[in-house]
């Protein structure tokens, strides 16, 4: 998705590029007429100013090329601007969908019958006995650390739905 500010911003880079071109070969195709003329008429005071002009036509190309590496990275911001903001609103909406789905499962359980209550409290008791082995087994490993941290969080969660 492209914002509409970005597309028109696009859109006038474009036009105005085409528009550059456009003038660029038409001058070059009048400068090349005018070169041909002045170098057909042999005088070395025609000839000094064909070499004048020479060098400014190689100045004004230089001067374009330069103008024109300065919209090219203008442009390239933008589009790196246009991606992280497309990077953050995907990353955004993969939250929203995460946080959406969380609800859903905690309204199921709330809005869960007495049995169907039991069976998680079941299983979750049974993970609980199962991670306080693994963490015995472990002993004082920094393992076990973290382990007993998520075996009080799985307990307040009992707590919760219990009450």
């Amino acid at each position: 998705m492209i914002d509409k500010e970005s597309a028109t911003d696009f859109l006038h880079y474009l036009a105005r590029s085409a528009d550059k071109t456009r003038t660029q070969i038409h001058a070059q195709h009048e400068l090349a007429e005018q070169l041909n003329v002045l170098k057909n008429t042999g005088t070395l005071d025609l000839q000094n100013r064909v070499n004048v002009l020479e060098k400014r036509i190689g100045s004004k190309r230089k001067n374009q090329n330069a103008q024109e590496c300065i919209i090219d990275e203008s442009f390239q911001d933008r589009l790196v601007t246009v991606e992280q903001k497309i990077d953050a609103y995907l990353h955004a909406e993969q939250l929203r969908a995460e946080r959406i789905h969380e609800l859903e499962e905690k309204m199921k359980l709330r809005s869960a019958s007495p049995n169907e209550k039991a069976k998680v409290l079941a299983k979750t008791t049974h993970m609980l006995s199962l991670l306080q082995a693994r963490a015995t087994r472990l002993g004082k490993s920094t393992k076990s650390a973290a382990l007993r941290e998520k075996i009080l969080r799985i307990k307040a969660c009992l707590k919760n739905i219990k009450t």
